[in-house]
């Protein structure tokens, strides 16, 4: 057996693990992440907008000055929803 990385026709990163017999990289059992087109993008829209608001942070400059701020702000909105697509 073996693991092979590579990037299909979408441009998207891809693992299979092949027998080694497979000639295709495309063949074999393919492993990768849940499918994020799950997520409910305009709720996450929403909720980022609001985290932003929340955190004060309407200019560049109130960027510049909370540097933790706008991470901060996308990992609350998006880490429990990508963990969720794990758990199903």
């Amino acid at each position: 057996m073996k693991i092979t990385r590579w990037i299909d026709d979408s441009g998207y990163q891809r693992i299979s693990i092949l027998r080694d017999d497979d000639e295709d990289m495309t063949h074999g059992l393919r492993k990768g992440p849940p499918d994020v087109t799950a997520l409910d993008w305009d709720d996450i829209v929403r909720d980022l907008h609001n985290a932003l608001v929340g955190r004060n942070l309407f200019t560049y400059e109130d960027v510049l000055r909370s540097q933790n701020g706008v991470t901060s702000a996308i990992l609350s909105t998006l880490r429990r929803r990508v963990v969720g697509l794990y758990r199903q």
